[in-house]
């Protein structure tokens, strides 16, 4: 849990030569002071190395942290499904009967020799529908094309990609239809005891609604709201360096509040890797910066990428190749951003080997003070999807 903090309180970050032991190759990257009088001093790391901590969630891991490969794209052995990555053939399912990987040294993507009206099998209590090519389900051990738009379903897998099982009639939420995700508006309720994929930022629950943002109505029930929005739009005045390090915002998902009405509620600023002494309020989805980049997403058609309907968007390798980069790793920025525990605090005002180091996953080698300078407020497009998020 964060606690409340004085501004004055927060620790200092900055760029430093440590001192490596014979033996370590390297892997200190950082030298812990009492971080306000003596900043702590941070090192960057070897290449294909980040510095990282069992959790930056609390500052007080930075005592801890150490030089580790950094997270590259991995397939398990003989699961990928069509259509999803692969570095050889072995890790496509059922490669031994025809399965195979279009590259053999580099990241592909699996194709299935499966395709309609081909056979498939139930095997374990699952349905079958791996065995299937893209855009395919296993329906009466046959392979069939995914259903469209509008059409009934009975789980998300039937479902094109790109598209979500959900019932949206109000009297009894039994009907259950592929819907295109991003599209309900604030206020609308859905059941989502089909969707597979609950937590997946691009095909997931929240992702059904216009604001990327659902509250629980009851056990399978959701409704869509308004993301919470800060007081204020301006990147730097979510810096607070006074002693009373408080965020004031409207929140659409407190009790009390419904899709028309907010309540006012305060937090605390929490304190990131900044190289002076100030804390930051959070990012919220219903800021400026992440309505203005959801909103280019919905207006993705994702049920024309080459992608199993079984797939999430990350696994996917026509969906993470085809999407305009720059747009996909502007959203992926922006969930980072506004996710609990990650949040803004942490690369806002990063110093330079900061970035090279802690936060080395989100920048991918960009300036930081390009983007996050105190008063510079515009907003930039950085991060790649597959190394996005620093772990905890």
């Amino acid at each position: 849990m964060w606690v409340k903090v004085q501004a004055s309180q927060c620790p200092i970050f900055k760029c430093g030569s440590i001192e490596q032991s014979a033996e370590s190759n390297k892997t200190i990257c950082v030298e812990p002071n009492d971080g306000i009088q003596n900043p702590h001093i941070i090192d960057t790391c070897d290449d294909d190395y980040e510095c990282t901590a069992v959790s930056w969630s609390s500052i007080d891991q930075v005592k801890n942290a150490t030089c580790i490969p950094v997270e590259t794209h991995s397939a398990v052995e003989n699961t990928m499904r069509a259509g999803e990555f692969c570095s050889n053939t072995t890790q496509c399912f059922n490669h031994g009967n025809g399965a195979n990987c279009t590259q053999q040294t580099s990241l592909g993507f699996c194709e299935s020799p499966i395709l309609e009206g081909g056979e498939c099998q139930n095997d374990a209590g699952s349905p079958g529908h791996r065995y299937c090519s893209v855009g395919m389900y296993c329906k009466s051990k046959k392979c069939t094309k995914a259903l469209t738009i509008d059409q009934t379903c009975t789980e998300d897998d039937l479902c094109q990609f790109g598209l979500a099982c959900i019932a949206t009639d109000n009297a009894t939420f039994t009907n259950f239809t592929c819907t295109n995700y991003g599209q309900l508006e604030n206020g609308a309720q859905f059941n989502i005891e089909h969707i597979v994929q609950e937590d997946d930022d691009w095909l997931g629950i929240n992702s059904v609604c216009q604001s990327h943002s659902a509250v629980e109505v009851s056990t399978y029930i959701r409704e869509c709201r308004p993301g919470n929005k800060n007081n204020v739009q301006i990147e730097g005045d979510l810096r607070q360096d006074g002693n009373d390090a408080n965020c004031t915002f409207q929140s659409f998902d407190a009790a009390e509040a419904n899709a028309t009405h907010s309540v006012e509620k305060q937090e605390n600023a929490k304190c990131g890797f900044n190289h002076a002494s100030y804390a930051w309020c959070t990012k919220r989805k219903g800021d400026r910066w992440f309505v203005d980049t959801f909103e280019k997403i919905r207006d993705l058609d994702l049920t024309k990428f080459n992608c199993h309907p079984s797939s999430s968007f990350e696994e996917c390798y026509s969906s993470t190749n085809e999407v305009d980069q720059e747009l996909a790793w502007q959203f992926q920025r922006r969930l980072f951003e506004v996710d609990e525990f990650t949040g803004f605090h942490l690369i806002a005002d990063n110093d330079k080997c900061v970035s090279e180091a802690i936060t080395r996953s989100y920048w991918q080698g960009r300036d930081p003070d390009s983007a996050h300078s105190i008063t510079l407020y515009s907003s930039l497009v950085l991060v790649a999807i597959s190394t996005i998020m620093i772990m905890f």
